[in-house]
């Protein structure tokens, strides 16, 4: 697959078999995740990753009883050293920089485990104190996320907006006009262009 086609064809799996996961994947999918961007390049991301199945059936009932989790072989819980992004950009890194910087951790390892025919699913519904509990993560440490990994059991079907109805041009709801959608065509990759020939079409 190409880069494209791992972005598109990722889904959120929460059906998974009951197969152990190769260490070389896992590792990989780990260091992909310290690749993420950072404000400030600041590295606020930690990683717990949890296999231990008492472990996992606790973390399911914090993440209000979603039972299924617990089937996944691998858990990674995403945490962020919020004091440390907090000495440098104060309340906006605290309540903002912290959290974008475990998302783009985040979408990392699923597009990892996506293009190593692994599955994930972002779970973002839990109850953090029992989290911190379970795992005994230091109070100042925040959590942001937990990705299920494992080999899917399911093919779920995918619903996305189309391009036409996110997309605006130079400022908010500004739409082109079929004769400017025309112009983009030179400069846009193939798939791209497929769309504006679509708009040209309506």
């Amino acid at each position: 697959m190409n880069f494209p086609e791992i972005i598109k064809r990722r889904r959120s799996i929460r059906k998974y078999l009951n197969k152990p996961l190769e260490q070389e994947k896992i590792s990989e999918i780990l260091d992909c995740a310290r690749f993420a961007p950072s404000s400030g390049n600041i590295q606020n991301s930690r990683f717990i990753v949890v296999t231990k199945q008492e472990k996992k059936k606790k973390i399911a009932e914090a993440c209000l009883n979603q039972y299924w989790i617990e089937t996944a072989p691998l858990l990674i819980v995403i945490c962020s050293d919020t004091e440390k992004i907090k000495r440098y950009y104060e309340k906006r890194g605290e309540r903002l920089y912290s959290i974008q910087n475990t998302s783009l951790v985040a979408q990392n390892i699923m597009l990892a485990a996506h293009s190593l025919s692994l599955g994930t699913c972002f779970v973002s519904a839990f109850n953090e104190i029992a989290i911190k509990r379970i795992l005994k993560i230091p109070e100042e440490i925040k959590v942001h996320a937990i990705i299920t990994l494992g080999y899917s059991n399911e093919n779920p079907t995918i619903r996305k907006e189309t391009l036409e109805s996110l997309l605006f041009f130079e400022e908010w709801g500004k739409k082109r006009k079929s004769t400017e959608l025309g112009s983009l065509k030179k400069t846009l990759p193939k798939k791209t262009k497929e769309i504006v020939k679509k708009l040209k079409k309506r």
